[in-house]
């Protein structure tokens, strides 16, 4: 059954995920999403609120950008354990690294979950290169995947 017919429409409004009371209380929410568009699609919904089919639900439970960015990188890693380790850019910690194909902070909140990494790094090393941005770079590191994150994805097992 879906949660609106289980629930009806004001509990959805009221307590279906409440990520911001939940951030205001100092609560430590995370986002637990498998890697690739999943992820982006998750940080759409937790600023969009909105459903597969445009319906918005609980509208004031919205997170702006850099809320849910920090939701879903120090305060996952704060849930793992690893939040003076992982999960923000400060001295001592890892420092991995992914361009993205859109600027998170300013495109339209409608097309988050749309972008697409360019280029991976990990442990200092370029782990994956889109083909395109390989190409128009000139990038051909030695044990890098080059290809598309869509190809990538597809490999996957259970795809």
């Amino acid at each position: 059954r879906s949660p609106l017919v289980a629930f009806g429409a004001e509990v959805l409004h009221t307590y279906a995920s409440p990520f911001k009371s939940m951030v205001e209380q100092d609560i430590n929410v995370s986002m637990e999403v498998e890697g690739g568009p999943g992820w982006w699609e998750g940080m759409e919904t937790l600023i969009t609120r909105k459903d597969q089919d445009g319906k918005v639900w609980g509208p004031d439970q919205r997170l702006d950008r850099q809320t849910a960015l920090k939701v879903a990188t120090q305060n996952g890693a704060n849930y793992i354990l690893k939040g003076d380790q992982l999960g923000s850019i400060e001295t001592g910690k890892f420092a991995d690294l992914v361009i993205l194909d859109h600027d998170f902070m300013t495109m339209p909140e409608e097309e988050i979950s749309e972008i697409r990494p360019l280029m991976t790094m990990m442990g200092g090393k370029i782990v994956f290169v889109r083909t395109d941005f390989s190409n128009e770079h000139d990038l051909r590191p030695i044990g890098a995947e080059i290809n598309t994150h869509e190809a990538l994805q597809a490999r996957r097992p259970g795809n």
